[in-house]
């Protein structure tokens, strides 16, 4: 006697799988490891920091001092003619990419290194150069949610 694997109502149950029971940070968290951009929710958009302009708005302006927030979706350290530290770095809200450019003084207050995907409140002063968008950098810390 056959039994068909969809015919069976025991098959069929053992194959049936409750839908993970996790909650919105969570379930964003993995997109963002999986596929590197979130589905659900934009984690940027949970974080309330005072004074910030929003990183789409910068991409609307060409000059100013600004603090601003985003992914650090890449850094690159390089060493100047006189032998100091800086980077060269991208902030991004996943729908937009900023350059960044970290001079040796700041570079140098830095407490800790510069993590990739990982997120940062980026104080500077905003110009254009060759038709882009960078904000040099004055402060930048990195977010911890508490």
């Amino acid at each position: 006697m056959q039994i068909g694997l969809f015919t069976d109502e025991l098959a069929l149950m053992a194959i049936i799988v409750d839908e993970p029971k996790e909650n919105i940070n969570q379930k964003t968290e993995y997109e963002v490891k999986r596929l590197r951009f979130p589905l659900t929710l934009n984690p940027l958009a949970l974080i309330k920091v005072k004074d910030v302009t929003p990183l789409s708005e910068l991409m609307n302006l060409t000059s100013g001092t600004f603090k601003t927030l985003g992914i650090l979706v890449s850094a690159r350290q390089i060493k100047t003619k006189k032998g100091d530290q800086m980077a060269f770095a991208t902030l991004s809200n996943y729908s937009d990419w900023l350059n960044l450019v970290i001079f040796p003084n700041t570079f140098k207050a830095l407490k800790e290194n510069l993590l990739t995907n990982e997120i940062y409140v980026v104080t500077g002063h905003l110009e254009v150069k060759n038709d882009e968008k960078q904000l040099i950098v004055q402060t930048i810390e990195r977010y911890i949610n508490e």
